[in-house]
């Protein structure tokens, strides 16, 4: 038996990982990056968190812009950490 789960699930799971991400990012880049950039790291995480808080979520679509500005920016900032590449080069 297969369970799928939920469109606003994989979401929530997708932004949670984007979230650790984050975190793991700031952990290992911090003296790296400008202040500015970490400034902008936390507050776009900080938006995402709480649109993810299960006691009163975001809509959908909230929630998935949330997740591109967190994403866009872990993009620039990231560095070989983010975005993960599972492939050797």
């Amino acid at each position: 038996m297969v369970f799928k789960q939920t469109k606003q699930r994989r979401l929530l799971k997708k932004c949670h990982d984007l979230i650790s991400m984050a975190k793991k990012v700031l952990a290992y880049r911090k003296d790296i990056l400008s202040p500015e950039d970490i400034q902008e790291i936390l507050a776009a995480k900080a938006v995402l968190e709480k649109d993810t808080d299960k006691k009163s979520p975001a809509n959908q679509a909230q929630i998935e812009k949330s997740w591109n500005r967190l994403d866009k920016i872990l993009k620039k900032c990231g560095g070989t950490i983010y975005p993960v590449r599972f492939l050797s080069e």
